[in-house]
């Protein structure tokens, strides 16, 4: 297993390989929708643990012809959308999921950004398993265990496997352990999985149809299209054709936050790109991502951000620094 995704992906997508170890290698991705990078570790012959930090909303991944792979995936920060034969689920940060489900089309971050460590395991691949049956890891019973709950199970970690699971992250996307460093720390990570007593119970996944997912896509795309615009709550239920508390609780499993606060931070993240790639003045782009005046947008943003709208362009591109603080003192 050389990758899980089609060469396709890998040749439009993949920007730059680096190897940073015989073991490691950096992979580099840009798409029209973002970018973002892996660390890809093969443990055991057809076993991987993945680093992913994704800032796109979408990113399209196919297998390749049959799929027979096992994956586990832990959340550190963001969002991602799963979609299962039941409906979409949503993992989010501190969740777990145990998978055998095929990847459909595309992996989707609502949020716009994913940080999470993956093992992917090929089912086939009989060394992959030999390496870890030897000590207590069976993938293809965890197989037939997962078949009984529509192929994947969801839970909560303690916060002493989270933080097994961060040391972990920090060494592969640091290349410094050995083979068989990396291995102690994999198998430590499974073998208290096994044990069961690492997991807060499985979580009773909440599932969307795909009607009641388009009607929040549909929201959305209208309330961020303009930002300048101010839309009420009813008005984006009768854009997306349902009530607007089916609008309230259908937002909320998508993004993870209420539709007032999702639309504050999509505000705040247009402003950070018009002050570091523009020399706009501050209270144009006040104007720009729906702020009355700039005393309101100035507050908002320190309270997202920890300092003002000026202060967030000298911290990061200095190119429009004098221009921007001329454009200032005009005011």
């Amino acid at each position: 297993m050389t990758y899980n995704a089609e060469p396709d992906f890998v040749m439009r997508y993949c920007i730059q390989e680096t190897k940073l170890s015989p073991l490691v290698r950096r992979m580099n991705f840009r798409t029209e929708h973002g970018d973002g990078v892996m660390f890809l570790l093969e443990a055991w012959p057809g076993v991987q643990m993945w680093v992913i930090d994704f800032h796109v909303a979408r990113l399209p991944i196919q297998p390749m012809g049959t799929y027979h792979y096992l994956k586990m995936n832990y959340c550190f920060s963001g969002r991602c959308e799963v979609p299962l034969p039941a409906g979409y689920i949503y993992i989010d940060q501190g969740t777990l999921s145990v998978d055998i489900n095929p990847p459909i089309g595309s992996m989707l971050c609502p949020g716009g950004s994913y940080e999470g460590l993956e093992l992917v395991a090929d089912l086939k691949t009989a060394d992959g398993r030999q390496g870890l049956t030897d000590y207590g890891i069976d993938l293809a019973a965890a197989k037939k265990r997962l078949a009984s709950c529509q192929g994947s199970f969801l839970a909560k970690v303690s916060p002493a496997w989270d933080q097994l699971a961060r040391q972990l992250m920090a060494h592969i996307v640091a290349a410094d352990l050995s083979l068989e460093g990396y291995r102690f720390r994999i198998l430590e990570l499974l073998w208290h999985l096994n044990t069961g007593q690492e997991t807060n119970g499985a979580l009773s996944p909440v599932f969307l149809t795909r009607g009641q997912r388009a009607a929040v896509m549909r929201a959305e795309a209208v309330m961020t299209e303009d930002l300048r615009r101010q839309y009420s709550l009813v008005e984006l239920a009768a854009e997306a054709g349902v009530s607007p508390a089916s609008l309230k609780k259908y937002f909320g499993q998508v993004y993870g936050k209420p539709v007032s606060v999702y639309l504050r931070w999509r505000r705040i993240e247009r402003a950070k790109e018009l002050l570091t790639t523009t020399a706009l003045r501050i209270v144009d782009i006040a104007s720009e991502v729906g702020y009355e005046n700039q005393g309101k947008f100035g507050a908002a943003f320190r309270r997202e951000t920890g300092v003002t709208p000026l202060e967030y362009r000298r911290l990061y591109h200095s190119k429009f620094e004098r221009q921007g603080e001329k454009n200032e003192e005009t005011i």
